[in-house]
């Protein structure tokens, strides 16, 4: 995932805004290097370190609560999205877990950020590959 932070990090130095960072968008090529795909959504970042809304075009699970109420997107909604990725990897499932996009935009509206503590322990597969 340093990899694929690392690209991201490269693209908002150049003033890009990604907009639809998910597991789908990150290849990972024979010598098993990560790539970050998939810039279709991208956009300029605007002077004032935002790009254009349209939230119906993004995967929802990824999306950074703002989002579901019309704000533009910013280079922290890519790092949100990169943070239910790491979420996922270590937890082995999603931070918000709905049935559907309005149970999901309910709960956004009305939940505070997960409390980490909530998560219990690291994945077994993932404690081993980091040596814990």
């Amino acid at each position: 995932m340093l990899q694929v932070s690392s690209a991201l990090a490269a693209a908002h130095d150049m003033g890009m805004i990604h907009r639809d960072i998910k597991p789908a968008n990150v290849m990972v090529t024979s010598s098993r290097m990560a790539k970050l795909a998939d810039f279709g959504l991208a956009q300029r970042v605007s002077s004032k370190g935002a790009a254009a809304g349209g939230f119906l075009c993004r995967t929802p699970h990824y999306m950074a609560p703002e989002l579901f109420t019309g704000h533009a997107a910013t280079t922290r909604s890519d790092i949100y999205a990169m943070g239910v990725i790491f979420f996922s990897l270590l937890a082995g499932r999603l931070p918000v877990e709905t049935q559907s996009m309005n149970e999901l935009i309910c709960y956004h509206a009305k939940t505070d950020v997960l409390d980490s503590t909530t998560v219990g322990e690291c994945d077994a597969r993932v404690a081993e590959s980091a040596g814990a």
